[in-house]
């Protein structure tokens, strides 16, 4: 079961290349990945498959977030992306939408972080619930360990409603048929029901939550390797979890 406490595993990740962490949104990701970016020689880059993510950070046109992203479907994404994952910063992608001087700063900022990780040959830490569906293929083509963040359903539900996350497009999964038919097919259902009824927020939350799991079950049935680790464990005893998820990182 996905709430029961878990036990530590010391078996260090075979994946040496970029970490990322992913798990659902408000599983306090951005937390867990700013903490294991303090490690001498990484750096943070914040939800490339976010589709409001500035076109400097990662140039891939997603359509829409939780973009499900495959060996057959990398075409669009897989350069623009081994370009983010090298620290290499997408100007070219960026200047057009420049609107104003602020813009340019952060295009400056941004720019120049990127650089300053790539000299330093820093190992990059991507943080990004949104690419939750897509973490397989990104293990799998980029050599990247991954960090899964597990929240209890009550503490999901009620973090959604407190940050006003109360409405969720549910066509955006339903129109992926791939999604639908390799992850979400025991979802399909409910999925069509919520894409037409517009639920409460609470029902929003709880559909969210088991879908979203459901797809962690299955990453964690067949990638052992790959680290999942729950936001209560982490919280409860944040020194002994982030012991045991650096020391197997390497």
């Amino acid at each position: 079961m996905l709430q029961a406490k878990m036990p530590p595993d010391s078996v260090p990740c075979p994946q040496s290349g970029p970490i990322l962490v992913t798990g659902s949104h408000r599983s306090g990701s951005t937390w867990v990945g700013n903490v294991l970016s303090l490690a001498a020689g990484s750096g943070y880059v914040h939800e490339p498959f976010n589709v409001k993510t500035r076109r400097g950070i990662c140039a891939a046109r997603f359509p829409d977030d939780f973009t499900y992203v495959t060996r057959e479907t990398e075409g669009p994404y897989v350069g623009p992306l081994g370009d983010t994952l090298r620290w290499r910063y997408a100007y070219a992608a960026e200047i057009p939408d420049l609107r104003t001087p602020r813009d340019v700063a952060r295009m400056v900022r941004d720019g120049a972080y990127f650089k300053t990780r790539q000299l330093q040959g820093a190992r990059l830490v991507m943080k990004d619930p949104i690419a939750l569906f897509s973490a397989e293929w990104l293990s799998e083509r980029f050599d990247m360990p991954v960090v899964t963040i597990i929240r209890h359903p009550a503490a999901f539900v009620a973090s959604l409603i407190a940050a006003g996350w109360t409405r969720f497009h549910f066509s955006k999964l339903l129109v992926q048929e791939r999604l639908m038919e390799e992850r979400l097919a025991p979802y399909r259902a409910e999925i069509a029901a919520a894409a037409a009824e517009l639920p409460d927020p609470v029902e929003v939350g709880i559909l969210l939550w088991r879908l979203m799991h459901h797809h962690i079950r299955q990453l964690r049935r067949d990638h052992p390797e790959w680290i999942f680790v729950r936001h209560e464990d982490l919280t409860a005893d944040p020194v002994a979890s982030f012991r045991d998820v650096y020391g197997r990182l390497g």
